[in-house]
């Protein structure tokens, strides 16, 4: 009896996802993974902007970096997983950019996750930081504001006159609060958004 109980509640339980994967397809928003054997295809959302993974010079440097070091870091920088070859990278990437020093992350989604979320931790600040973010911001802005846990005031999308608004209403609570953060992704939220913030929306630098 348990035993078809469990299957039957476990069937429905599927149905609920069946269903929401149909309404979504039905939406033309059921995302699904490309095929892999359509090589012919011109790519335009790739990350490799330049084409540098096939180039003999990189390929050559990672065979290298294989042989010397084997395959994966097998664990993290902070425990036993860093090597000399992230150390000359970062010292590399800073002298070129003239930097006391740089770090080195895995993806443009870790990066943002990872700093963002340092920078707006309400201990180095001294009190809770009031955050105004777009609300079509990539997911990685909205995960690091997350982790940071601090309140998150979201603008409707490219809407100055919104952000302006939240502003101003914010404002009687500027005695109890010392940190404030306007993220805004000009170059690339979600949709294409190429306006740039005008002096009155110039709040970007976190104001202690």
């Amino acid at each position: 009896m348990a035993a078809r109980f469990a299957s039957s509640g476990m069937t429905a339980f599927l149905h609920t996802y069946e269903r929401h994967c149909a309404s979504l397809a039905q939406q033309g928003l059921l995302r699904q993974l490309p095929s892999s054997s359509h090589h012919w295809l011109a790519d335009f959302s790739s990350n490799d902007y330049l084409s540098l993974s096939r180039h003999p010079q990189v390929v050559d440097a990672a065979a290298q970096a294989l042989s010397r070091y084997g395959v994966g870091a097998t664990g993290s920088r902070l425990l036993s997983g860093n090597l000399d070859l992230y150390e000359a990278f970062e010292a590399r990437i800073a002298a070129d950019k003239h930097t006391e020093s740089a770090l080195v992350l895995s993806s443009g989604y870790q990066t943002n996750a990872t700093v963002l979320a340092a920078l707006i931790n309400a201990k180095v600040l001294g009190a809770e930081p009031l955050v105004f973010c777009d609300r079509l911001n990539h997911a990685s802005l909205h995960h690091a504001f997350k982790v940071a846990d601090v309140k998150q005031i979201r603008f409707r999308h490219g809407s100055l006159a919104h952000l302006s608004e939240l502003l101003n209403k914010q404002m009687v609570t500027a005695s109890t609060c010392r940190a404030w953060l306007n993220w805004h992704a000009s170059m690339m939220p979600l949709s294409t958004w190429m306006k740039p913030m005008p002096p009155a929306c110039w709040v970007s630098t976190v104001m202690v």
